[in-house]
Formats: C-alpha cells, structure tokens, sequence
C-alpha cells in the first residue's frame, strides 16, 4: 500500500514511520500502489525481532497440539526487548479442522495472535511510535511461492484517510478537511476483481510480477475512532482456498458494518 503522512503536525511520527513502513508518497500523488511482495524492507533476526518457542491454549487450557506455535519478540520504543515470561493469553480464533494442518500460530504481544501458514518465515516486524504495524511473511522459497503482509493503522488519523482514499469515496472530504489536498488516486496494478461486500471493506484479486495471484481486504472502520488495515496474501492458484480462509480470517473482527 502506499502510506503516506502528510500533516505538518504529525512530522516526528512521519519520520519514524517513513523509516519502518518505507518512502511515503505525498498528497498530489496521482496512483496508489497495491501492497507487493515484501522484498524491500526487511527485519533481521536477532537484530529487529526475536523468534521463540511458545505454547498456544485454547479458551479452556487445553494445549493446541495440532498447529504449531512460536512468539515474536520486538523492541520497544526505547530498544528494550520484550521478554516471553508472560505467558501468551488463549487463543480464540476458530480455525476449521481442513485448515489446520496448514497453519501454524505466531504471538506477537502488540497485536494477539496471529494465524500464518505453516513453514512461513518471519520477513518483516515493523511497529511505529503510534501503534501502527506491518508484519509479513513469506514462504521458505521465497516470496514466488507466497508470501502475506498485514498492515493496520490504529491511531494516525492523518496517514489514515491517506491510504483509505483510492477506496472509499467518503473518505476524499474527510481528507480534505484535514489536510487541505484534494484526491486524485487511482489505483495500480488494476485489480482483476475489485468488490464491496459492505461499506467498510474492499476485496480484491490482482497479479504482480514475481508473485502468486495477490488476494486483499482493505478496511476501513469510522465508528468511533477511525481504522484502517490491509490483508494481503500471495498464493498459487491452486491453494487460493488458504488465500480467502486467510483473508476472512483477518476481516472478522475488523468490520463494525456487516458482512462476513
């Protein structure tokens, strides 16, 4: 996605987050850019994430034994280490038995657990001094052969409006008052599919060279405190069931305005 930070307020956390999240592309910028294969920027083990063991419960204590578990641990804003001597909480997520065998589970503390396909490896663990995140990961043989990125703006309300523009059409005035620019996005590469099961989401399907066909929600939620997240994942043809029981699997929650 592209992430931009245009208000001169927000400076320090544009810094911040140009250097986790990558060069932001200003307002009068004419194309959005769907979110590609993590290949630009990348987390090394040991020096930006740790990734250990961890146990995965249920809601009732009972250990989950047919999906593998692991925790990433990140710095925090002062460079100290999160530690895994809490125990992770339960896991609540519903995951049907055909699937199972195909995931594994992935704690990271700032975001609850996440559900990843099995084998997948660490890539990406970026957190910003708002609370804004980008997590990816990739398949052993690379981001050919898969790969999934979750992006979630919580807080910044400038950055947004920003990245919910291209897509949702009430959003051009809610940014224009706030930052003074007018919309002008269209969106690249044009998605093959492009549908709205409701008014907060967007699901697409597009290719990019070196990738599997690309499959994406975009959310965007305004009751209340404004959201935004991007689900994207990179699958084969042939396993583009994982793809959409991936996708749905990180809508719910996410929509506060019906639909699935």
């Amino acid at each position: 996605m592209r992430h931009r930070h245009p208000l001169a307020a927000l400076t320090s956390i544009t810094i911040v987050l140009c250097v986790l999240f990558g060069s932001p592309a200003f307002a009068g910028d004419a194309v959005q850019t769907l979110t590609g294969p993590p290949i630009r920027f990348v987390s090394k083990e040991g020096v930006d994430f740790r990734h250990v063991p961890a146990r995965a419960s249920d809601t009732s204590g009972r250990p989950i034994a047919d999906m593998p578990a692991s925790r990433i641990l990140i710095k925090d804003t002062e460079g100290g280490w999160e530690t895994a001597e809490k125990a992770a909480p339960a896991f609540k997520g519903n995951i049907p038995v055909s699937m199972r065998g195909k995931l594994q589970l992935i704690y990271v503390e700032s975001l609850d657990w996440l559900v990843v396909p099995r084998g997948w490896q660490v890539r990406r663990t970026a957190m910003g001094v708002d609370g804004t995140s980008a997590f990816s990961f990739v398949a052993p043989t690379g981001t050919a052969n898969g790969w999934m990125t979750l992006y979630n703006i919580p807080a910044c309300l400038g950055c947004i409006y920003d990245s919910a523009d291209a897509f949702f059409p009430d959003v051009h005035a809610k940014r224009l008052a706030l930052s003074g620019e007018v919309s002008t996005s269209a969106i690249s590469p044009k998605p093959e599919t492009m549908t709205r099961p409701d008014r907060c989401t967007v699901l697409m399907r597009y290719r990019l060279p070196g990738s599997p066909p690309i499959h994406d929600a975009v959310i965007y939620t305004d009751d209340g405190d404004p959201t935004f997240d991007d689900i994207s994942v990179a699958l084969a043809d042939a396993d583009s069931d994982l793809a959409e029981f991936l996708v749905a699997y990180y809508r719910h929650g996410r929509e506060s305005c019906g639909g699935s």
